[in-house]
C-alpha cells in the first residue's frame, strides 16, 4: 500500500518484488538495517507522471468523450477536469465508475481512488 500511496499508481495487485536473484518477497518480509539489499519492482511506473488519454463511456448509451491527464490523477482529479473540459455535464449529477462483478452492473468509484491505469471509465448522470 506504501508504494501505491508514494507513486499514486496501482492497484497493488499489479506490484510485485523480488530480489535481484528473482525470489519472491513475502508480505512479512523485513529489509536487513545492517545490509544494503536491493529489490527488483515490476508493475507499476515509478518515474514522473505521464499524460494518459481516458475515454468516458456512457453506460447506456455508449456514447464516448476523451480527456488527456496525469496517469497519477486521483477519481476526483478525473471529474474536475471533465468538468473543466465538458461544461454542459452537472456536477451534482456526474458519477464515474467501472462495470460491477456481473458486467451489468455500474460500480461508482470513489473520488479519492486512483485512476490506477484505467484507460476508460463508466460514466452516468450526464449526456455525451
Amino acid at each position: 500500500r506504501l508504494i501505491v500511496a508514494k507513486v499514486r499508481r496501482g492497484p497493488e495487485s499489479r506490484i510485485e518484488l523480488a530480489t535481484q536473484e528473482g525470489g519472491e518477497v513475502s508480505d512479512g518480509y523485513q529489509l536487513s538495517s545492517a545490509v544494503t539489499e536491493a529489490l527488483v519492482l515490476v508493475g507499476v511506473a515509478l518515474g514522473p507522471p505521464k499524460d494518459v488519454e481516458v475515454c468516458f463511456c456512457h453506460a447506456h448509451s455508449g456514447a464516448r468523450a476523451r480527456l488527456t491527464l496525469p496517469d497519477t490523477s486521483t477519481i476526483g482529479e478525473v471529474r474536475a477536469a471533465a468538468l473543466a473540459r465538458f461544461p454542459q455535464w452537472d456536477g451534482n449529477r456526474l458519477r464515474l465508475g467501472i462495470r460491477g462483478a456481473n458486467q451489468e452492473k455500474f460500480q461508482q468509484l470513489e473520488d479519492s481512488e486512483l485512476l490506477s491505469g484505467r484507460e476508460q471509465l463508466l460514466v452516468l448522470g450526464v449526456d455525451i
